[in-house]
C-alpha cells in the first residue's frame, strides 16, 4: 500500500496480499527466534548443529544479521510453510475484507483531512487493516467447528477444520487472533503512547470476555433457552457478536490518528448501526441466500434452533429495522461531510452493503 489513494476495485485484493505478507514475515521472525533457542541447545550439547528450521524458497531476501555459524537452508516444505502457516494463510483468503476496508478508508479520510502523508502512518494504517482482518479470520475459524456452528463451507472453500483437521484448525485460530496483537502493535505510535494505551484497550474490550466472545456465548446459550430471549437481548448479542468487530474497524483509525473526540463517537455510532444492520442481512442471508454466492452453507440457523434478529422480530419488523438503521448510517456520514471529512469512498463502500447476496 505505497499511499492513501486507495482503490476500491481492488482494496480486497491489496488487503489479502498485504495480510500474507505479514504473516511470512511473522514467520520469519519466528524462524530468527528458532535460531536462538537452537544456539542454547547447541551450547549445552542437547542437539547437534542440524539446523531447526529451513527457510522457504519462495521468500527471496537473504538474512545477513545472523551468526554465521547458524546453517539455514531453504526449503519449501521448511517449518515455516507448516500446517499452521498454511492454515493461517488459508483461513485468511477471500471473503468481503469488509473491516480492513473500512479501517483503511477512515484512515484515508482523516489523514487528507489531517494531512498525514508519511510513511509511518501509511504502515499504521496498513497494519491496523491487518490486525482486523486476522481477528475476523480466527473468528470464523472457531465459529465453523463442530463444537459451535459445524459449518463445512466458508468463503467458497471447505473450512479449516474439514482441511486440516479439527486440533489444527483450533490452533490456527488462536494463532491468528495472536497474530492480530502481534500486528496491531505495529500501529502503535511513539509519539502518543495515551493513543496506543486507548487502542489496545478497545481492542481487547471489543473481542473479550464482555464484546464478541459474549456475543457468541449468548448465541449459543439461547439455542436451549425454554423461554424465546427478550427483543433487548437478541439485539444486544448481535451488537455484541458482530457490531463491536465493525465499530471497532472505524474507531481505531480515529483513535491512530486523531484526537478528535467527537469524531470517536460518530464513528462509534456509525459502526454499531452498521454492525448491526449487517448482521439482520446475515439472518435473512441464511433464509434468502445463494449458497454459491454466499460462500457458505445456508439454513444453518433454522436447523440449530438459532434466536437470530430475524427470528424473533419477524421479516417485516426486521426489514424496517434495517431501513431505520441504514438511515442512521447516512445521517453519521452527512456529519462527517459536514465537519469537513471527504466520506465519498466510505460511502460507496457502504452502499454495496446494502443490496448484498453474500
Amino acid at each position: 500500500m505505497q499511499d492513501f489513494d486507495l482503490n476500491l476495485q481492488s482494496l480486497r485484493d491489496v488487503i489479502e496480499a498485504a495480510q500474507e505478507a505479514a504473516i511470512l514475515a511473522s514467520s520469519v521472525a519466528y524462524a530468527g527466534s528458532q535460531m536462538r533457542f537452537q544456539t542454547l541447545l547447541n551450547g549445552v550439547g542437547a542437539i547437534d548443529a542440524a539446523p531447526l528450521i529451513k527457510l522457504p524458497a519462495a521468500l527471496d531476501f537473504e538474512i545477513t544479521d545472523l551468526p554465521q555459524t547458524l546453517r539455514v537452508e531453504r526449503n519449501v516444505t521448511s517449518s515455516l510453510r507448516s500446517d499452521l502457516v498454511e492454515g493461517m494463510l488459508y483461513a485468511s483468503r477471500g471473503g468481503k475484507k469488509l473491516r480492513a476496508s473500512l479501517a483503511l478508508l477512515v484512515s484515508e479520510m482523516i489523514a487528507k483531512r489531517e494531512d498525514l502523508h508519511d510513511s509511518t502512518s501509511r504502515r499504521a494504517a496498513e497494519a491496523i487493516a491487518i490486525a482486523l482482518e486476522s481477528l475476523h479470520s480466527y473468528s470464523l475459524v472457531h465459529d465453523d467447528l463442530p463444537a459451535l456452528d459445524n459449518d463445512s463451507m466458508r468463503r467458497g472453500q471447505a473450512s479449516c477444520h474439514c482441511r486440516y483437521g479439527e486440533a489444527t484448525a483450533i490452533l490456527i485460530g488462536d494463532a491468528l487472533l495472536s497474530f492480530s496483537f502481534e500486528s496491531l502493535k505495529n500501529a502503535l505510535s511513539h509519539e502518543f503512547p495515551e493513543r496506543n494505551y486507548a487502542m489496545l484497550t478497545v481492542f481487547s474490550e471489543a473481542i473479550g470476555a464482555w464484546g464478541m466472545i459474549l456475543g457468541q456465548h449468548d448465541d449459543l446459550s439461547f439455542e436451549n433457552a425454554v423461554n424465546a430471549p427478550a427483543v433487548s437481548s437478541v439485539l444486544e448479542m448481535a451488537l455484541r457478536k458482530t457490531a463491536l468487530l465493525i465499530e471497532l474497524s472505524l474507531r481505531l483509525p480515529a483513535m491512530r490518528f486523531s484526537e478528535d473526540s467527537d469524531l470517536d463517537r460518530g464513528l462509534s455510532r456509525l459502526g454499531q448501526a452498521l454492525g448491526l444492520a449487517f448482521q439482520i442481512q446475515d439472518d435473512f442471508l441464511d433464509v434468502e441466500a445463494d449458497p454459491d454466492k454466499l460462500g457458505k452453507s445456508i439454513g444453518k440457523d433454522e436447523a440449530a434452533n438459532k434466536i437470530t434478529v430475524l427470528r424473533i422480530l419477524g421479516r417485516e419488523e426486521s426489514k424496517r429495522l434495517l431501513r431505520r438503521l441504514f438511515d442512521c448510517v447516512d445521517e453519521e456520514l452527512d456529519l462527517l461531510k459536514r465537519r469537513g471529512y471527504q466520506t465519498l469512498k466510505l460511502e460507496s463502500l457502504i452502499a454495496s452493503l446494502i443490496d448484498r447476496e453474500a
